[in-house]
């Protein structure tokens, strides 16, 4: 009797032909690659990748920039308000050492590298005097494209407001026209109509300032010495700074000045150096007249006292 899975001989070798037919038909359908295809392959998604690549990092540069100049608004409408509910004063500015360095715009300590308070705490800007114009929103303060590190963090502040802005506090009493601690024949602000010259939408409050110079939210400009006391960031494609002025608006400012044609460090802001713990030795950051960023920052930071 023949088992259930039993063939005759004749199905058995038809059974193998056909098991041997199939096995020719699957190794002659087999694809290999060759070495040139698989480097014309990755040579087409090199080129792709270069050509997307810079377009994508351009992108990112331009989102992180509108969000800058988001807070950089923010910021001037929150300067208006304290203006209106402060009979018409600027909101008060003061550097690091000045004894009403709490009553300030963002008082409390300075930011750094290491671990200063002020890096991280919030309720530092909450409690100062910008804050409750904000509505408790701290992430104003900030640059999203200066995104290095101090030890204890992501720092809340990258933002200094011009130093001849705000200046209430300022020795001798406040006047329009009066010399402040710094910047001597040149006009300090007290009053949002002391903005004549140069007028409020040629006037700016705020910008990023360098970790190179970074501590207070004082940012000086060396008006009589071509220099950078304090030194506008670069961080926005390593070359653009986000600026609010006194009407409110926000504008970018993309830096011209690579290579000044003369020695000393003073190379233009886009070669100020961007790297954890880096602060510039000296305080100073040297230029020159022919310097357009500097004559740029300089019209809109201050005029000087006349008639």
């Amino acid at each position: 009797m023949r088992g259930c899975w039993s063939l005759p001989p004749s199905n058995i070798n038809k059974f193998m032909e056909r098991t041997s037919c199939l096995r020719h038909l699957r190794l002659k359908g087999t694809v290999a690659f060759t070495l040139i295809e698989l480097l014309v392959v990755i040579a087409i998604i090199a080129i792709l990748a270069g050509l997307l690549l810079p377009a994508l990092a351009k992108a990112k540069v331009a989102a992180l920039t509108t969000q800058c100049l988001n807070n950089k608004k923010q910021m001037a409408i929150a300067c208006e308000m304290y203006s209106g509910d402060n009979r018409n004063y600027l909101v008060p500015n003061g550097n690091l050492g000045s004894a009403d360095y709490d009553k300030t715009w963002c008082s409390g300590l300075g930011v750094n590298w290491a671990s200063q308070q002020a890096n991280t705490n919030a309720e530092v800007y909450r409690s100062a005097l910008l804050g409750p114009f904000l509505n408790g929103q701290v992430k104003v303060y900030g640059c999203p494209a200066d995104n290095i590190p101090s030890d204890n963090g992501i720092r809340i502040r990258s933002v200094s407001m011009n130093g001849n802005m705000g200046a209430a506090y300022y020795p001798p009493p406040p006047a329009a026209i009066g010399d402040g601690a710094y910047n001597k024949g040149w006009r300090v602000y007290v009053k949002a109509s002391d903005l004549t010259n140069p007028k409020p939408g040629d006037a700016f409050i705020f910008c990023d300032e360098s970790m190179a110079t970074m501590n207070d939210g004082f940012l000086q400009m060396g008006l009589n010495g071509h220099d950078y006391p304090d030194i506008p960031a670069a961080y926005h494609g390593k070359r653009g700074n986000c600026f609010s002025f006194a009407d409110g608006h926000g504008e970018k400012r993309v830096w011209v000045e690579k290579n000044l044609p003369f020695t000393g460090n003073g190379l233009g802001l886009i070669n100020v150096p961007y790297k954890y713990n880096y602060t510039l030795p000296g305080g100073h950051w040297t230029t020159a007249g022919l310097d357009r960023d500097w004559n740029w920052l300089t019209n809109r930071t201050s005029a000087k006292k006349g008639p």
